[in-house]
């Protein structure tokens, strides 16, 4: 209630549309991403972390 009024709602549930393999995708996708900046930056520098290669 609001004001003395009632106010009328309905729940949604965004995962309702979601399937179990998109989320997995995504899971993965983080670290397929995080591979390739790592290779970019050897690329790019010669290093790996520290370590001159």
């Amino acid at each position: 209630m609001h004001e003395g009024r009632k106010i009328n709602y309905s729940v949604f549930n965004k995962l309702a549309g979601l399937q179990q393999n998109q989320v997995v995708e995504n899971k993965r996708l983080g670290s397929v991403l995080a591979h390739i900046q790592q290779q970019h930056e050897v690329t790019r520098t010669g290093f790996v972390g520290d370590i001159f290669i």
